[in-house]
């Protein structure tokens, strides 16, 4: 009876640190192909057939580099993965220099009539508003007159995603708005490169 058990138990404790190992060499594996990969997007930006027939919607500002996709408008959530799958994160504006580049370029562009996604979301309180591209508070708010008024809790169409656009005279403004709803795209990423080290994560 007790062989029975020992074997039992040394079979558990033999599978477990099997599936340990697994684990860390997956996790190894993931940073080694991707987190130690620059974030330099010029393989994978070019590798969409909607960025190649729109090179005059790239900015290079400072250190970043933003594509303005306007062909099609798409949910928060979409949004952001049409990002992630070219190398690239949702917008996340970070000072009102860089707000008032991004808002001149549309203008110059003769896209100020357009509204666009960023990455900010309140999903974990209403009060705490974060750049979900970067994991950072927000510091610098640019809210439209009256914004933002989706901070009402328990509302079926609760407003926990914030959109920048043009409105009337008072430059690149920002509402926040219902995640699901639809808007166009400025993704980002940067132009030097800012790798992640595996050593990191231990």
């Amino acid at each position: 009876m007790w062989l029975f058990i020992d074997i039992f138990i040394l079979t558990v404790h033999c599978v477990l640190i099997n599936s340990i190992k697994m684990l860390c060499f997956l996790i190894l594996s993931s940073f080694l192909l991707y987190g130690t990969k620059c974030q330099d997007d010029s393989e994978g930006l070019y590798t969409s057939k909607v960025l190649r027939n729109n090179n005059s919607l790239l900015l290079e500002y400072e250190d970043s580099r933003y594509f303005f996709n306007t062909e099609f408008e798409a949910n928060f959530f979409s949004a952001f993965q049409f990002c992630k799958k070219r190398n690239m994160e949702l917008l996340s504006i970070e000072s009102a220099d860089e707000n008032n580049r991004i808002g001149l370029f549309l203008v110059e562009k003769g896209l100020s009539a357009l509204r666009f996604w960023t990455s900010a979301v309140n999903l974990v309180s209403p009060t705490a508003w974060i750049w979900l591209a970067t994991g950072k508070e927000i510091k610098y708010f640019n809210w439209d007159n009256g914004e933002p008024t989706g901070n009402i809790p328990f509302v079926s169409n609760y407003e926990n995603c914030i959109q920048a656009r043009h409105e009337g005279n008072r430059g690149f403004t920002w509402n926040d708005l219902n995640c699901h709803f639809k808007n166009y795209i400025i993704c980002e990423a940067p132009i030097t490169c800012k790798c992640i080290s595996p050593r990191s994560i231990f």
